[in-house]
């Protein structure tokens, strides 16, 4: 607990900090209680731990902003849904919004595809999402029109044109606002800033340039690794961080016990990631069962 009141968001992703904090918050407040029992401060403490483990770094550059993996949102009807493994964003509704913060683009985002599903006609009225910059009710950058799907099962991705690009670098937060005609609901995949092509374009005429300097190559390696790390699937990057998490830990800080649960655990996720042909339902157990092991980590008493 000393140690976690110590911790400052600096390079954390603001996700993963805010559920940090909100645990060092309960943390606190069960050592405060007097009357609290033995069960509730070791709830607390394991909470806590496993907190500390799931502490991301933002590396920035271009992401895939997943649906039901927003920094913040209006509440409401909205909630996050299992879909084939990975996930969704559900109970969307006219005026709901998504919020993703402390998104920084090396290149100005000019497109952006959006993934969903409706169980309604292609050809009722459509719903709509505004891609705003900043707040909720920031300037509107984009905007792009949904037309029904036909079927929760029928997922397509669409495509909209980001009007004013720098007003969303600026800006470093994005907020999507959806509409939708009296009482239809959507659901939501992932909302992607597709900057891929544009960065190997440039990486093509860079290399291809009798004239550019190191320094020039160097920069264009970097946007375009950067792009290419919005490809990879969720499930592997979240897995390959979960296990560098793991890896960085001391052992002689923990009972032999929790860190040999953490070592098997770490082991099979390793094996899972050398496997190129690893589906995505596999490496979400994988990370599932190293978060636990992180989570289970039983400190050496002093």
């Amino acid at each position: 607990m000393d140690e976690a009141v110590l911790v400052r968001q600096g390079n954390y992703s603001y996700a993963s900090y805010r559920v940090f904090h909100a645990a060092v918050q309960r943390a606190q407040a069960a050592l405060a209680d007097t009357s609290a029992s033995t069960a509730t401060l070791r709830s607390a403490g394991e909470s806590l731990t496993g907190m500390i483990a799931a502490l991301a770094i933002d590396e920035g550059g271009p992401r895939v902003l997943e649906g039901e993996q927003s920094d913040e949102w209006s509440g409401g009807d909205l909630k996050n849904e299992a879909n084939s493994g990975s996930g969704n964003l559900g109970g969307v509704r006219d005026g709901a919004w998504i919020q993703y913060k402390n998104l920084v683009f090396d290149v100005a985002p000019t497109t952006l595809a959006i993934r969903y599903a409706s169980k309604y006609s292609p050809d009722g009225t459509p719903s709509s999402l505004q891609v705003r910059a900043g707040t909720p009710d920031g300037p509107v950058v984009g905007e792009a029109l949904l037309p029904g799907t036909g079927s929760w099962g029928n997922w397509v991705t669409t495509h909209a044109e980001i009007t004013d690009p720098e007003a969303l670098v600026q800006a470093r937060d994005v907020t999507f606002v959806f509409h939708a005609p009296d009482g239809q609901e959507d659901r939501y995949g992932n909302i992607d800033f597709g900057v891929f092509r544009q960065e190997l374009d440039r990486a093509h005429a860079v290399a291809g340039s009798g004239t550019a300097t190191q320094a020039e190559v160097d920069a264009q390696a970097r946007a375009l690794r950067l792009a290419y790390e919005q490809l990879v699937p969720r499930a592997r990057l979240a897995l390959e961080h979960t296990v560098a998490q793991a890896d960085s830990l001391d052992a002689d800080r923990y009972t032999k016990k929790s860190w040999a649960a953490l070592t098997h655990a770490l082991e099979s996720a390793k094996a899972t990631l050398a496997d190129p042909a690893a589906s995505d339902a596999l490496l979400t157990r994988a990370e599932a069962a190293l978060v636990k092991a992180l989570a289970g980590l039983k400190m050496k008493p002093a």
